[in-house]
Order: structure tokens, then C-alpha cells, then sequence
């Protein structure tokens, strides 16, 4: 493709994912996680970076050709080459005069590595007064400042994709400044949200913002039984509406359906639901106990054979496994994903409960160079997990190593909700004849 050197070329910040690393950049349009572009070249860079609408092409290749000492036709045409996918999938527009970017903060940072995502609770605040609800219950809330100074930090480690979550992350106070600067910072945004505080306005903020996705918690189709679990008269309809609200504005909405054993009668009627909206769709069978160790959550969790129910509607395919020799057991592993709680702790996941370190004592970036945690998780195998090698189920396992943590109080032991997790799909395997011994 050949791009006249009189445009000036300009990054859609809105509708894209951006990272510059130092061996390769990566670009894609938010709601299009299988359109990435890669860019595999160490300089590109230097080319990416003038991409603010301020300098036509004809400018840019002048002025590296110069710093660089590369003929201006030969860098032109390379320059061309690059950026021809990005110009075909409307990341990068090309404007014929000079137009200021406001969001340019994503080219003032270039990471090291490239990573996945970060998923902050910004709040322990909530609207809602959930009955199997994880979060800490003494309304802690993240400080702007430090959010902030985390989110930047976060862009400058490689991170591509943040998650916002609580409590109820829109009312902490300074939800819309947060958000917009991790927009300014190129990420893509995942929000997580009961759907109560958004009304025609709200919903219009979040377009607006062009989030990946915002996953709303629907628990029952029946209002007396999803009222039950919220505690809150009147939050279903109101839970519904902003999922109407998002979707006229043509926002991707997810559905979370916790299943327990009150409303897991009525969990097909939301996968309907979802199905029939066009949303995407989670029916989650595994009920946590609380982080804080208040409450076990054992008397609402689903039996063994509700589990395999649950199970079967939301893998009507292979179901997969992982404990497998020469595989990444878990991603708290992979040291791509992070999650920061509202007090501020850092830790892999948010079932994890050991920590490596507090954003609000020590900088993000500081955290991640000395993570023990990751290297730890990632050097786990089937050779060194406790009773797995020779375990009649292991080839149904999903094993989590936080659930081992909190279970057994070691990394490789053996969660029991585990083993019976695995024995059940052990059983839906062999009935619809696809299990191998």
C-alpha cells in the first residue's frame, strides 16, 4: 500500500489498543481481540512515536532519515510497509492537515516486554450487599493519586488490558478521571459493574470510552430470586436496564451468572437471556469463599452433580485440562496478569492470597522487578505437584494454585474442591465417551 507523504498520520486512541515495546509493539481495535497487529522491529518505535497528527510523512521520514543516516526513499517505503495494516484496520488514520492528539500518552511509553492485563478494585464500596460477595468489607478505597501513578506504571511494564472492579468501581469518586487516563495510556478497558448507577448518561460516558466489554452480574431471571442474592429490592430490572442502555449504544455486554444453589434452577433462563441479547456469557459453578476469611460461602455452594449440570450447559464441547507434563499449569505462572486489591496489595489473581507487595508503599514497577511469586508458580510441574502423577482424575484438572494455597496452604498441594471439580467432569467426559485413561 502506498501512503502519500503529504498525510499526517494519527493513532485512534479510542477505538484501539496501543503498546510500543522495545522488541515489538502491538496494536488492535478494542472489540477486536482477533485483529492484533505485531510489530516485530526494534525501531519501530522511533517511527511510531511521531504518530501524534502533528507532522505530515513527508516531515517524519526527513527527520529520521537524518537521525538514522537511511536514505529518505528507502526509509519511506520500509515506513509504508509498516504501517499499512494499521491503516487498514482504521488504527491509524491518515488526516490531510495536522490535527493535535490529546491522547498521546500511550507514545510517550515504551515498554521493556509486553504483557497481558492488570485488574484493580478500586473500592470496596458497593451498591449492593451480595451473598457470596469476595471483597474485604471495610470500605477501602484506592486514592486517585495512586491509581493514577499505577496505571503509568503499569503502561510502562508492557501491560495492554485493564480491568476496573470493586465493590462497585463506579462510585468510587474519581471513576471517570481513572478511567480516561487508562484510555490515554492505550489500554484496553474492562468494567466490572452491578448496572445500578448506569443510566442513559453513564451509559453514554462509557461509550464514549469505547471499553472492551462491561460485565454486568445477573444471577436470576426471576427478580425475587436475583433481589435475594443483592439484597437490593428492585436491582434486577435495574441490572437489565443498564444492559439495555449499553447495548442500544452498541457497547459489548457480558454476562456473569455466579451460580448457587438458590438460583441454579433458574441459570438456563439466564443463559437464554444472554444468548437471545447477544451478549457473552459466563455461568461460573465455583462459588469462592470470601478473601478475608469470613465466611466459606459452603452452605449456598452447588452439590457435586448441580456442578456437573452447570458444567455440561457451558462446555458442550472438549472441556480441556491442564495438568499435563511440559505445560504452564496455571497463568498465576505466565507473570502476564496481575490483580490489585482495594487496600492496595499486589498478587497474581484475585483468588490469590499471598501478596507481592502494596502499590501504596512501593511502586508497581518496583513490585513486578522483585515478584518471587510468579517465578515460584511457573515452577511447578507434574513432576513436583503433590498426588497428581498418579492421579486417576488429572487428566480432567483445573487445577488453580491459589485454591491449592488457600486449601492446603501450599502452591503444589491438592485442592479438594479441586479433585471433586475434576472427578465431576471426570464423569461427563466418560459419559459422552471422549475420556482416555
Amino acid at each position: 500500500m502506498k501512503i502519500s507523504e503529504n498525510v499526517c498520520p494519527v493513532f485512534d486512541f479510542k477505538k484501539s489498543v496501543i503498546r510500543l515495546g522495545k522488541e515489538k509493539s502491538v496494536f488492535r481495535l478494542v472489540q477486536g481481540k482477533d485483529s492484533w497487529v505485531v510489530i516485530s522491529s526494534p525501531s519501530a518505535v522511533h517511527i511510531l512515536s511521531k504518530f501524534t497528527g502533528q507532522l505530515n510523512l513527508k516531515d517524519i521520514v526527513t527527520e529520521l532519515s537524518q537521525q538514522f543516516n537511511v536514505p529518505y526513499a528507502v526509509l519511506l517505503t520500509d515506513i509504508q510497509e509498516i504501517i499499512a495494516p494499521l491503516v487498514e484496520q482504521r488504527i491509524l488514520l491518515l488526516d490531510d492537515n495536522p490535527t493535535k492528539c490529546t491522547n498521546s500518552l500511550a507514545l510517550q511509553v515504551i515498554a521493556p516486554r509486553l504483557r497481558g492485563s492488570l485488574h484493580i478494585d478500586l473500592t470496596e464500596v458497593c451498591n449492593e450487599k451480595c451473598v457470596h460477595c469476595l471483597a474485604d468489607k471495610d470500605g477501602k478505597t484506592l486514592s486517585t493519586s495512586i491509581v493514577l501513578k499505577t496505571l503509568k506504571e503499569a503502561a510502562m511494564s508492557g501491560i495492554t488490558e485493564v480491568s476496573f472492579s470493586g465493590g462497585e468501581a463506579l462510585l468510587h469518586p474519581d471513576f471517570w478521571q481513572i478511567a480516561h487516563c487508562a484510555k490515554q495510556y492505550g489500554f484496553a478497558i474492562t468494567l466490572f459493574s452491578n448496572g445500578l448507577n448506569i443510566d442513559d448518561e453513564y451509559a453514554d460516558r462509557i461509550a464514549d470510552l469505547h471499553v472492551e466489554t462491561v460485565r454486568l452480574s445477573v444471577y436470576s431471571m426471576d427478580d425475587n430470586l436475583h433481589d435475594k442474592i443483592t439484597q437490593v429490592y428492585g436491582s434486577l430490572k435495574r441490572t437489565l436496564l443498564a444492559a439495555k442502555y449499553l447495548k442500544d449504544r452498541c457497547v459489548p455486554v457480558f454476562i456473569n451468572c455466579p451460580v448457587m444453589k438458590d438460583t441454579f434452577k433458574s441459570a438456563k433462563d439466564v443463559w437464554n437471556y444472554a444468548k437471545n441479547e447477544g451478549f457473552g456469557y459466563n455461568l461460573d459453578p465455583c462459588i469462592q469463599p470470601t478473601r478475608d476469611g469470613r465466611a466459606s460461602n459452603d452452605d449456598i455452594k452447588l452439590s457435586l452433580d448441580e456442578f456437573k449440570t452447570i458444567t455440561e450447559i457451558m462446555f458442550p464441547g472438549e472441556m480441556g485440562h491442564n495438568v499435563e507434563p511440559n505445560r504452564l499449569i496455571c497463568a498465576a505462572g505466565s507473570g502476564e496478569n496481575f490483580y490489585i486489591n482495594a487496600k492496595g496489595q499486589v498478587t497474581l489473581c484475585p483468588t490469590m492470597n499471598q501478596f507481592i507487595g502494596n502499590i501504596n508503599e512501593t511502586s508497581f514497577l518496583t513490585i513486578l522487578d522483585q515478584d518471587n511469586l510468579t517465578p515460584q508458580c511457573a515452577a511447578i510441574t507434574i513432576d513436583n505437584l503433590e498426588k497428581c502423577n498418579g492421579c486417576p482424575v488429572r487428566k480432567a484438572c483445573q487445577r488453580c494454585h491459589a485454591r491449592a494455597l488457600r486449601d492446603t496452604g501450599k502452591l503444589n498441594g491438592c485442592s479438594p474442591e479441586d479433585f471433586a471439580h475434576a472427578v465431576a467432569r471426570k464423569e461427563i467426559m466418560q459419559k459422552r465417551g471422549v475420556w482416555k485413561n
